[in-house]
């Protein structure tokens, strides 16, 4: 189509003086009006950590308290005694049938185990147990003795069941050195044998109230729920006044335990929900799950969340009015002597949208009186993060726009130069965002570290990445997105 020609024709009509006579000289549509509405902006699943410490010595303690420090026993000599049941008489088969019987008879001997206090060591997922023990036997009558030395020794894992308790593999053992009581007339008593049965007995039957008592001890479920159920909440993002992150649990893990050394360490993880939204008013918490059994550490352990940091909208209005001007001033040669002059050109972020208001005029010499002033179109800003520029896509008129221009013979000129407008804005505003990223960017990196969890909770983000997503309008302000993720640790 030959746009030069096509306006020539509208405004060469005899009815056109009538239509110029009515025609508005100045085009000024009213600026979009009307409150944004509320806007979910992302939702990330992330991954939050609650470390946790226990001390050995206070195992140790549970431990000494738990397992006995000395028991008693008796070693009984027996005889066996053959009694006749009577005959059975099977001709010249016949047999005395006799069935046995024990009997205690002197000497015997007392047994007493001891042992020192208990020893913990860590080293990985298991922690080491160790503790002197001491045997002595006396015989009774006679007084004949006995002593030996020996180690309770072995180690323990620290497993734990999903519903939070420990459930230790405990692999101890007992040894005590060789020593014997020798009786007169009868066998020798070996000390350190039955000392070793006795006493891996004694710790055997300890194994279930130590896996009770250290888990009651350490308590890590009270640790996960304390986090739980605080955590259910939202907090502003901050440098903002009506963007919130709201956080919804969804899982718990348990990384560890492991030892080393003096201290058994490990983290309560949390799988929540991370949702970003625009709203006025604090947003409704979400609904309480109970606390459920440990889930499997997922892969991704890392905290994501959006970051919308305010673009300087000045800078970037002065930059596209320069580039609306480009080479030529901003003028668009239509021949035939008509011009249109692109006068400049501001952002307008409102009600969750982008506007462009382009100031405008079109012109023919003395034939057609100038007639100027604004349109504003609608716009999508589209970020290439990688060139670091920023264009516009979807450019139409707005509503108030299209109204004003109805009726006037402006109108039909307009909607033909429409398309070679927005076709000029879309070659036209290409700015470079490469200064403007770099500060948002460092003002993302800043605010990284006001990142707040619902009180009590207290939140170390330790940033690893840092990525710029996209610009866009919440409320009335542009943002420009980041997308942040690294590691966390949870405190309260």
């Amino acid at each position: 189509m030959n746009i030069a020609r096509t306006l020539s024709l509208l405004f060469s009509t005899a009815a056109v003086s009538v239509l110029l006579t009515a025609c508005p000289k100045s085009i000024n549509p009213s600026d979009p009006v009307g409150a944004p509405g509320p806007l979910p902006i992302s939702t990330n699943v992330s991954y939050l950590t609650v470390p946790f410490t226990v001390q050995l010595k206070d195992i140790e303690a549970i431990a000494n308290r738990a397992a006995p420090t000395h028991f008693e026993d008796t070693w009984h000599n027996t005889i066996t005694i053959d009694v006749p049941d009577g005959i059975r008489f099977h001709g010249f088969h016949s047999s005395v049938h006799t069935h046995q019987i024990h009997k205690e008879v002197p000497p015997h001997v007392d047994f007493q185990v001891s042992r020192d206090a208990i020893h913990l060591a860590g080293a990985g997922d298991r922690v080491s147990i160790n503790a002197p023990a001491h045997a002595h036997a006396r015989e009774e009558p006679g007084g004949l003795t006995a002593s030996a030395d020996g180690n309770v020794a072995g180690s323990t894992t620290l497993t734990v069941t999903p519903d939070f308790n420990f459930a230790p593999s405990v692999d101890v053992s007992v040894h005590f050195d060789r020593a014997v009581i020798n009786l007169p007339l009868l066998n020798r008593i070996n000390l350190s044998g039955f000392a070793n049965s006795k006493a891996n007995d004694a710790v055997n039957s300890i194994r279930p109230t130590l896996a009770q008592e250290v888990s009651r001890a350490v308590d890590l479920r009270k640790k996960a729920q304390g986090a739980w159920d605080k955590l259910p909440g939202s907090v502003l993002v901050p440098g903002t006044s009506d963007i919130w992150a709201r956080f919804t649990p969804k899982a718990v893990m348990l990384e560890g335990p492991h030892a080393a050394n003096d201290i058994v360490t490990g983290v309560v993880g949390l799988q929540t929900g991370v949702e970003i939204l625009f709203q006025p008013n604090l947003p409704a918490s979400p609904p309480h799950i109970s606390l459920p059994n440990l889930a499997p550490v997922p892969s991704d352990r890392n905290f994501h969340i959006f970051l919308p940091v305010k673009a300087q909208i000045d800078e970037l209005n002065k930059q596209l009015s320069t580039l609306i001007k480009g080479a030529n001033n901003g003028t668009i040669d239509l021949g035939q002597g008509y011009v249109i002059s692109l006068e400049g050109v501001a952002l307008f972020p409102h009600g969750n949208q982008l506007f462009l208001k382009v100031g405008f005029a079109i012109e023919k010499g003395a034939f057609l009186d100038k007639i100027s002033g604004t349109l504003i179109f609608v716009a999508t800003p589209k970020l290439d993060a990688a060139k670091q520029n920023l264009s516009f896509q979807n450019i139409d008129f707005t509503a108030d726009t299209k109204s004003t221009l109805k009726g006037a013979a402006v109108e039909a000129a307009t909607v033909i130069l429409k398309p070679l407008i927005i076709d000029e804005l879309q070659k036209r505003l290409v700015a470079d965002l490469a200064p403007q990223l770099a500060k948002a960017k460092s003002e993302a990196n800043a605010s990284v570290g006001q990142l707040k969890l619902p009180p009590p909770l207290q939140l170390k983000f330790n940033l690893e990445q840092l990525e710029t997503q996209d610009l866009a309008v919440y409320g009335d302000t542009l943002y420009v997105d980041f997308s942040a993720s690294g590691t966390t640790e949870v405190t309260f």
